[in-house]
């Protein structure tokens, strides 16, 4: 059990010296992101007016699909980005111009592809920058023919074997994040960290639940979880795929967790919907486990 007198955050602080490095980017934003936001600074530049050339920003980003909350804040993002940018004389003298584009929920090929095309065709991008996809790559091509810059987070190992494949053609191809392995392998050296520091107590041993997505991200990242985890000791008591967007009702899942008893719970399902019902699934019925949703509160 978690220590009475240490609380969420004292606990995060205690094991980031050992362990949080390697959760940068993955698993450790996850987890911290309930707490309090610390007050922004104030800025006390002066706005610049940028007098060069537009620069053409295309966002691209899925905006009415069943991820449409994630493409929202992505968009959010970005916009701010450019205001604060083109407050302070834009890039090199020019202002950065948006232009949006909506790839539907990233789910199928053809939607991407759709959005890209129209994008290099008719956008006339300088730069494209979108969030992440939920399909492998059909963009790469796209913007490789197009040769322009693409930053993206698409969070995947996969993105990153394809630059490797071919770094000259995909030159102008940025992920600026981690891939999705390291939600597993970061999360498994940061827990087993915060077990030998004596912050958590089990309640059932070294022993895991795998609640794993069934598609290629989920997947990915509770296979090297479990590789990573088992390489420390521990012992996997329940693996259960579930399909990301389809899984609310979970009584059947945790029916089988609880008579494979686990001090964790990993669950890999990264629809804000799923992990919502989830949630209020185990407030509603708690487990004696310490719970870690890869995408979730």
């Amino acid at each position: 059990m978690l220590n009475k007198k240490v609380s969420r955050r004292d606990l995060l602080k205690g094991v980031a010296v050992g362990a949080g490095g390697v959760l940068a980017g993955a698993a450790l934003p996850q987890i911290v992101a309930a707490q309090e936001a610390e007050p922004a600074p104030t800025s006390t530049l002066e706005p610049i007016e940028a007098t060069g050339e537009p620069i053409r920003v295309v966002g691209i980003f899925p905006l009415s699909g069943f991820i449409a909350a994630d493409g929202e804040e992505m968009r959010n993002g970005l916009v701010m980005a450019i205001d604060e940018i083109n407050e302070m004389g834009g890039l090199l003298g020019s202002p950065l111009e948006y232009i949006e584009v909506d790839d539907g929920d990233s789910f199928a090929t053809d939607e991407i592809s759709t959005a890209f095309q129209r994008a290099v065709e008719v956008e006339e991008p300088d730069v494209i920058i979108s969030g992440y996809h939920l399909s492998t790559g059909p963009e790469f091509d796209i913007v490789a023919d197009a040769e322009r810059l693409y930053y993206n987070v698409n969070t995947q190992i996969a993105w990153i074997e394809r630059y490797q494949s071919d770094p000259e053609r995909y030159w102008g191809i940025f992920q600026c994040d981690p891939a999705e392995v390291w939600y597993g392998r970061g999360f498994a050296r940061w827990l087993d960290e915060l077990v030998a520091t004596g912050t958590y107590e089990l309640p059932a041993g070294k022993t895991v639940a795998i609640l794993a997505g069934d598609d290629a991200y989920g997947t990915a990242i509770a296979n090297t979880f479990e590789e990573a985890i088992t390489a420390l000791g521990w012992e996997v008591t329940t693996r259960e795929a579930v399909t990301p967007g389809f899984t609310t009702d979970w009584g059947p899942v945790l029916s089988t967790v609880k008579d494979n008893p686990a001090s964790i719970l990993f669950s890999s399902d990264y629809n804000p919907a799923d992990d919502a019902a989830l949630a209020q699934q185990l407030v509603a019925d708690p487990i004696p486990s310490l719970v870690y949703m890869q995408y979730g509160p």
